[in-house]
């Protein structure tokens, strides 16, 4: 069955909430003392079988695989129940071909074990051994510590003018190296694809803009080396139209001696910017104007019979760079 994107967004939610309401538990945890094995020193083969053995006790609640970002805590949580006093004692290996050992860890006398995530303990293995008071012994379920990616710097929404381009960047920590795939969505009701922009496969995006990219969306999917992946949140590109002339300046005739006025309106992002510019005639090339007014709205013109025919625009440019004449 496809998965929605709320469906998506609500197993992320639900993900993070229990994985911290565990770290909490193990924040707890850490600052109860360990339970003492009140003289018992199990000298037993982690292997050995409790086969044909009565054990007074019964785990009621196994340990589950733990995953975490880089520097989380990961608890491993197990529960028994049965006549006297049970102590525990939580054993960790590197991977299933490596040997057991007893855990120095937070916890690892109680019935929570609190791992701080690190790279290097990414694929560790985990396992409790209860022991009753008369020295018998079950053992758990063995579990696994996993440590999944962490967008560690999230890409942020973007403003750029048409014809630019805009950058999206973000970074990860985790287990290293990273594969990137950058996605893009129209808006918030539509779904993820693939990017083909520049730098898709990479920690930063190029996009070039246009002003039908107006509002879209773009994040990062960041799988590290495990195999693991996380999503960036979305970043929202604004690709500005630039200003419009919404009043043309119109032609003039004056006597020479007069002032002659010339008066352009004009939309667009604030600031609006103006440089009038003039040329001779229409085979001439422009330039900027050093008459009255000639970086506002309206250009006075103080006219003589050499000035006869000239042609007069105006240059307005928007807060985003963009001009139009």
């Amino acid at each position: 069955m496809k998965r929605t994107k709320k469906t998506e967004q609500s197993q992320r939610c639900i993900g993070r909430a229990f994985r911290a309401l565990l770290a909490f538990i193990c924040t707890i945890a850490m600052l109860v003392s360990n339970v003492p094995l009140g003289g018992v020193t199990p000298e037993v083969e982690v292997e050995a079988s409790t086969e044909g053995q009565t054990i007074p006790f019964v785990i009621t609640e196994q340990p589950e695989n733990a995953i975490a970002t880089v520097g989380e805590m990961a608890p491993f949580i197990i529960a028994a129940q049965g006549t006297g006093t049970l102590h525990y004692q939580w054993m960790s290996r590197k991977d299933a071909s490596s040997t057991w050992a007893y855990s120095e860890l937070s916890g690892a006398k109680t019935e929570i074990l609190c791992v701080e995530a690190q790279v290097e303990l990414d694929g560790w293995q985990f396992m409790c051994m209860v022991i009753a008071s008369n020295g018998k012994i079950d053992l758990s379920n063995v579990v696994n510590l996993t440590i999944i990616p962490e967008i560690t710097t999230q890409p942020t929404d973007t403003s750029a003018s048409a014809g630019s381009t805009a950058n999206f960047t973000v970074e990860a920590s985790g287990i290293e190296p990273f594969t990137y795939q950058w996605q893009s969505r129209k808006n918030a009701s539509s779904y993820w694809t693939n990017s083909a922009q520049n730098g898709a496969k990479t920690s930063t995006l190029s996009v070039a803009t246009l002003s039908g990219l107006n509002g879209w969306q773009f994040r990062c999917a960041v799988t590290s080396a495990n195999g693991l992946k996380a999503y960036s949140a979305p970043a929202t590109l604004t690709v500005a139209d630039g200003p419009k002339i919404t009043t043309q300046p119109a032609n003039k005739s004056v006597t020479a001696g007069a002032t002659a006025q010339f008066t352009v309106a004009a939309s667009g992002t604030a600031p609006l910017t103006y440089q009038w510019q003039s040329r001779k005639d229409s085979s001439s090339t422009w330039s900027n104007s050093g008459q009255s007014g000639a970086k506002t709205a309206t250009l006075s013109v103080a006219t003589s019979s050499g000035l006869n025919g000239w042609q007069f625009r105006c240059i307005v440019t928007d807060g985003s760079g963009q001009s139009v004449a």
